[in-house]
């Protein structure tokens, strides 16, 4: 395939809500039924797919401190497609862990005897 038939590239910058470049995130080029490619940012944000072939891609963020940016784009035949994605960072809040079972206080006394709960507080020696 010679290289008129292809876009030239998709490219943009991946900054943080407060506007600032994210260094080091990855980027996937993703045709709706496989990623096609994937590539990290500079230090400067900027990321670049050279020579896709022409048609409609997501162009996904993928990055464990961040939230998941993505942007449906097209990419036409000889032309520079510029997207830019915004992300934003995951708060160990929004992150959530599955309920706990609570465990059963007991104890077992000299004879074998075993006491929970309630029992137990009933049994503390008063100082």
């Amino acid at each position: 395939m010679n290289a008129q038939t292809n876009a030239r590239s998709i490219e943009g910058f991946v900054k943080d809500d407060k506007g600032s470049p994210v260094k080091g995130i990855k980027v996937l080029l993703d045709n709706a039924v496989q990623i096609v490619d994937s590539t990290l940012t500079g230090n400067d944000g900027f990321y670049v797919f050279n020579k896709p072939l022409p048609g409609i891609y997501y162009v996904v963020t993928a990055d464990s401190r961040y939230k998941e940016s993505k942007v449906n784009i097209q990419a036409k035949a000889g032309y520079v497609t510029e997207i830019s994605l915004v992300v934003y960072p995951i708060h160990i809040s929004q992150i959530s862990d599955p309920p706990r079972k609570k465990r059963k206080e007991s104890h077992n006394d000299a004879r074998g005897a075993i006491y929970t709960g309630d029992d137990i507080r009933k049994m503390a020696v008063p100082r």
